[in-house]
């Protein structure tokens, strides 16, 4: 049995420790108190957009262990957490040009956190005006007969306007003879080089024509890309413009535009404008919008949006619509998801050289086999691969209908994380006077694909900052 006293005695020596413990910042049972973190990046500020990764380290003494990291990214008044768990940097890959803040919250076993001062950062246009661009001929996903020399130099006269400097139409045509270079509609790694190193091309467009109809009322729709030409070319900018004659009627009917010309000057000019923002240092502000979700879809439960992926899009299967669908359906996935700044997106030059050099073949659909192949570390290196079906893709007279699933599958674990189907027709909700109406299948499209974006990668942690988040000095100061 322990007698009175030495059970007095060692109570009187846990309080005699306990007390000690208090005077020293309880430094034996919680450590050294948990310090503010000191910010690292490896690259000073500015850098060019897609111009290499970008290492924040974080270094913090004291907690007690482990420590959780917390990186958040502020950008146009909206912060994002960009990463969260134990390791103590982040590999940032700025797509988008514009200012920037970062920051870091640790956290320690005992909830203690510290949180960094905002460090701003100014990210600039991949490529700056008077750099040297090659602009393709113009790929035709319509399935019609159009004037597609016509609509290249229209654009490319328009994109003169912009200050770059254009690679000349003889030297271009030089080039692609030299390279036996015949597909326009992306680039792979070889042509990329090529371009860069024997002719000095800092970029190159690539626009694919969407859909083409000059009867009454026309329809045009575009979808237009820059991809920098790097060892491994990335896209810098991408959007896309969809308009009928019919769009806005107005009283009377006097809105209704009846001539293709008009429509194709319309469209080309949107897209220039787009372009000048990008070149501008500003960024695309894509639609925040689930007007066309999809009407049935699966998400596995343990996948993280939040993490950075190297994404790459694969042509569709098309099943039962038209020509090219299967190519218009992952530009038009590509367009809405490269505004998320967790994902890498591999040009679909890039995909497209990979599954020609191993003769991948999809007559049965998307497989293991092509996510195998493009996950590998000797070619892609993807983290995911985006794959599905097309089976209706009405964009011609009449109302426009769209048909199409995806699957998305994680490279390294061979599953199966994502599967949707989406359908809709340009009538679905319209009750009255036309009001919600799509004339435009590329419209209702890029509805349906950016639905799927949010769902697939919702930005849960995108919220307007607290004002004692921010520096003291504000925000965007450099």
């Amino acid at each position: 049995m322990i007698s009175l006293t030495s059970f007095s005695n060692k109570l009187l020596c846990f309080a005699l420790a306990l007390w000690g413990c208090t005077l020293a910042g309880c430094s034996g049972l919680r450590g050294n108190p948990l310090q503010m973190p000191q910010l690292v990046a490896t690259k000073a500020s500015p850098q060019p957009a897609l111009a290499g990764q970008i290492l924040w380290q974080a270094a913090v003494t004291g907690g007690a262990p482990p420590l959780s990291y917390e990186f958040r990214l502020l950008t146009e008044h909206r912060l994002i957490v960009v990463k969260r768990g134990p390791e103590n940097q982040w590999a940032w890959l700025p797509r988008n040009p514009g200012d920037y803040q970062i920051s870091v919250k640790v956290e320690d076993a005992h909830g203690t956190s510290t949180v960094s001062p905002w460090q701003p950062y100014l990210i600039k246009p991949g490529i700056e005006r008077g750099s040297r661009i090659a602009v393709l001929p113009i790929e035709n996903l319509s399935g019609a007969k159009a004037p597609l020399q016509q609509i290249s130099i229209a654009y490319t006269d328009m994109l003169k306007e912009t200050g770059l400097q254009l690679m000349g139409t003889e030297q271009l045509e030089n080039f692609m003879y030299r390279h036996r270079m015949r597909y326009t509609g992306g680039i792979g790694a070889e042509i990329s080089a090529a371009l860069r190193d024997e002719d000095q091309v800092a970029a190159v467009m690539i626009t694919s024509l969407e859909s083409y109809e000059d009867s009454i009322p026309p329809k045009i729709a575009l979808i237009s890309r820059l991809v920098l030409c790097q060892d491994t070319p990335r896209i810098a900018w991408i959007d896309g413009v969809g308009l009928s004659g019919a769009d806005h009627p107005g009283l009377l009917s006097l809105g209704r535009i009846d001539r293709i010309e008009e429509l194709q000057k319309k469209a080309l000019a949107t897209l220039r404008a787009s372009f000048e923002n990008y070149l501008a240092g500003g960024r695309s502000r894509g639609k925040n919008t689930e007007e066309q979700p999809p009407r049935d879809y699966y998400r596995a439960t343990d996948f993280s949006p939040d993490n950075s992926y190297r994404l790459a899009i694969v042509p569709f299967l098309n099943r039962y619509a038209r020509k090219n669908a299967g190519f218009v359906v992952p530009l038009h996935l590509i367009n809405s998801l490269a505004n998320h700044e967790n994902l890498d997106l591999i040009e679909p030059g890039l995909v497209r050289e990979q599954l020609l050099k191993y003769r991948l073949i999809m007559q049965a659909g998307p497989s293991l086999a092509i996510a195998d192949a493009l996950a590998h570390k000797s070619t892609l290196n993807a983290d995911l691969i985006l794959s599905g079906y097309v089976f209706d893709y009405q964009d011609q007279s009449g109302t426009p209908k769209i048909d199409f699933s995806t699957r998305l599958f994680s490279g390294p674990e061979r599953k199966i994380i994502w599967w949707s189907r989406s359908y809709a027709a340009g009538d679905d909700d319209v009750y009255f006077f036309d009001l919600g109406r799509y004339r435009s299948a590329h419209v209702l499209t890029e509805d349906m694909t950016r639905a799927i974006g949010q769902l697939l990668f919702p930005r849960k942690y995108d919220r307007e900052p607290d004002p004692t988040e921010l520096n003291p000095t504000g925000y965007n100061q450099h």
